[in-house]
């Protein structure tokens, strides 16, 4: 046991000695923090209209046209979401190509003449091609909205044909016009009083804030490999001696360091502790500090630790390991939700997360910042597994990579290397650096990976559909019925009780859940329907209000169909034919006109069309929200930061003095960001245009060159 603690006080002080320049690398860790925290900050409860989504409508000058687009903004679900924006079809179309807007909403120029007419020209709602997910979510909202106007519409259309039918006067039907709009007019202005929303937490922390929070937290743990990249490796010889004279397994040196290194880990989230601290961001994120939080975070710190282990195993140097960990952990977060809330991913993404230690990581900070425990022995054994999986899988590199080593050093030798330098002796530096580049295994295979995986995704992700599921407790059959036939983002769950309701939004198998309260339908006609809807939500759901809406259309068709009978059976110009026919018999005629005008596609409706990046109009729907083009951007950026490791290293040994500086850093640096584009375009060849590469390249090749020929020279 002495050696062992020998061992590990050396652990121990190598680390400290590796503190200082982790320290350093951190402060631009934090700026980057505190932009990134001022942006998440933006989007938390309150602040959402400073900076939404901007969706584009062209529609004619009227004034009742600017009466309706000034109602749907101030609606709380559109202002947590979107920004209208006023523009030209053309300029629109331009704009939505080039990712300026989320969605472009077209009225017709007839469109309040078509209403009262009844010809009703369809609107025209253009998306992305690649079908933004914030786009799908407006594409719901305007689904919801034309659903309540299609139903007020429909009654008009039917009470004109019922009228028709049995001879009734004008002066009469206009009054009638008068009183079904009244009453569809004040149910949906009282909509949001029905709502009662009630989070499943014990802090009462904001969705916004600990989805967010949580999200940022898990980004930075697995980045924040990165600023102790010197400590993680270490070399085969070392780790022999260890092993034969200091009698320490490599298993257990494998342990010492995963733990060493969890311990920096703890070190660099302090760093985001105090900038918690400083910048008031406790207001909103309240942290709730319990025996089972502590665990779940050192599980964590654990995980994340022997994450980085395997990387640093499986890579040849510094360099290449943060590229394959940079690439890793961004497509690690995209998975687990840190960029778009999960319930705007497709199907396939959220079974793939299952599988990442991200996930977990993420949901052990939403239960830091939420006070829930509900989830934690799931949560803790899925975070030991991949502990000791990542432990394990990093014993098995270690030796394969031993072997490999060793059957290449036999079949080359060392003449074979003293060859091969002969050979390049006389080729000029570029051919000298593209052969070292060509060897560096780890760089290849990842950027291999990375096409191969976004190719993967946006293949699994057009055969699979973003659904938003919502939990839904009634006892009315009617109302039953219709959120199972609905067909759209949100997908409605039936449950039996209230605790079914409850546990489907703790488990994350929905993302809120509503119970409704008995007799419904007639409290709300009554004008006692507040608060008679208990919406449940966990502290991370984001799309509530979405699916308020959605809800709400379902509830009002409804209502106001069983309404419309009741309306004209009691009328009294229809009351010869109510005698003559029966009252039954009149309503079920109603109910028939009805749901012809619902269906035959006389009222006001949208036509979906998607838009591609250049300009070309399709009708065929898409789903995707991979971000493609930000790994192919990410792609170049960490290539160039290997080729800007990489020139500062060969600086600093001297490595080809007889060659210029400024020519040796260019080349150095350009190759890797060559072969970056590369992966680039190849992805362009099924994502689209990708231009911005060539800019983007041409400022990481300049911006990597600037400190490396300000890099200090080390004396011979």
């Amino acid at each position: 046991m002495k050696r062992y603690f020998y061992w590990l006080k050396t652990e121990y002080k190598r680390a400290a000695a590796c503190l200082p320049l982790m320290l350093a690398k951190a402060a631009i860790f934090i700026i980057l923090i505190g932009m990134v925290a001022f942006c998440a900050v933006k989007f938390l409860p309150g602040r959402m209209e400073e900076q939404p989504v901007s969706i584009g409508y062209a529609a004619p000058e009227d004034g009742m046209t600017q009466l309706a687009v000034s109602f749907v903004e101030n609606m709380e679900s559109v202002k947590d979401w979107c920004r209208l924006i006023r523009v030209g079809e053309k300029e629109g179309l331009n704009m939505l190509a080039e990712g300026k807007l989320a969605a472009l909403l077209v009225l017709p120029d007839n469109v309040v003449e078509g209403i009262l007419s009844g010809s009703n020209e369809p609107a025209k709602l253009y998306l992305s091609k690649e079908a933004s997910p914030m786009g799908l979510v407006f594409e719901e909202l305007a689904g919801a909205g034309t659903g309540l106007l299609r139903t007020a519409q429909a009654e008009i259309y039917a009470t004109h044909e019922l009228a028709g039918l049995y001879g009734t006067g004008q002066q009469a039907l206009d009054r009638m016009y008068s009183e079904i709009d009244r009453c569809n007019l004040k149910l949906v202005m009282e909509r949001e009083q029905y709502f009662r929303i009630k989070k499943l937490s014990a802090t009462g922390s904001e969705g916004w804030a600990v989805y967010y929070g949580s999200a940022f937290f898990t980004l930075y743990l697995l980045f924040a490999g990165l600023l102790f990249g010197k400590y993680n490796r270490r070399s085969r010889t070392e780790q022999d001696m260890l092993a034969k004279r200091a009698g320490i397994p490599m298993g257990v040196q494998a342990a010492g360091r995963m733990a060493v290194s969890a311990g920096m880990l703890c070190i660099a989230l302090l760093f985001m502790g105090v900038f918690w601290i400083a910048d008031g961001m406790r207001h909103f994120l309240p942290v709730s500090f319990t025996a089972k939080s502590l665990l779940l975070i050192i599980l964590a710190f654990f995980c994340t630790a022997a994450w980085q282990q395997l990387i640093y195993r499986l890579t040849e140097n510094h360099r290449t390991a943060v590229l394959v960990m940079g690439i890793s952990a961004l497509f690690m977060g995209y998975v687990s939700g840190c960029f778009l809330p999960t319930a705007l991913l497709p199907r396939i993404v959220e079974r793939i997360a299952g599988f990442m230690p991200s996930t977990y990581i993420k949901r052990t900070f939403s239960m830091v910042f939420s006070g829930r425990t509900e989830r934690f022995a799931g949560t803790a054994a899925a975070l030991a597994v991949f502990c000791l999986l990542f432990w394990l899988a990093g014993l098995f590199a270690e030796k394969w990579l031993r072997r490999e080593s060793f059957a290449y050093g036999r079949r080359f030798g060392i003449w074979g290397r003293q060859r091969q330098k002969k050979a390049v002796k006389g080729a000029n530096l570029f051919c000298i650096l593209a052969k070292r580049l060509l060897f560096q295994k780890s760089l290849w295979i990842c950027l291999v990976m990375t096409v191969f995986v976004s190719l993967a995704m946006m293949k699994a992700e057009s055969r699979s559909d973003t659904t938003v599921y919502a939990a839904v407790c009634t006892d009315d059959k009617i109302l039953e019925k219709l959120f199972s036939e609905y067909q759209g983002l949100v997908t409605f769950l039936p449950c039996k009780d209230e605790e079914e309701v409850k546990r489907n939004v703790v488990q994350g198998k929905a993302e809120c859940g509503y119970v409704l309260q008995e007799d419904l339908q007639s409290k709300i006609l009554s004008g006692d329907g507040a608060w008679s809807i208990d919406v449940y939500e966990s502290t991370d759901s984001t799309l509530t209000r979405v699916v308020n809406e959605v809800l709400f259309e379902r509830i009002f068709y409804a209502i106001s169909s069983n309404w419309f009978e009741g309306y004209i059976a009691e009328q009294e110009i229809f009351s010869e034919v109510c005698q003559e026919m029966g009252k039954e018999v009149l309503q079920e005629e109603a109910k028939s006109v009805l749901e012809r005008k619902m269906g035959d596609g006389s009222t006001f409706a949208f036509q979906r069309l998607n838009v591609s990046a250049s300009g070309t109009e399709e009708k065929t729907a898409g789903n995707a929200s991979y971000p493609v083009k930000t790994m192919a951007a990410a792609c170049v950026i960490f290539c160039a930061l290997i080729g800007a490791m990489q020139a500062a290293a060969d600086k600093k040994a001297h490595r080809f003095p007889k060659r210029p500086v400024l020519l040796t850093t260019f080349f150095t640096v350009c190759q890797p960001v060559l072969l970056g584009m590369a992966a680039g375009i190849f992805l362009s060849l099924f994502a689209g245009n990708m231009l911005f590469l060539l800019p983007l390249s041409l400022f990481v090749t300049l911006a990597g060159m600037i400190p490396v020929l300000h890099f200090p020279t080390s004396a011979r």
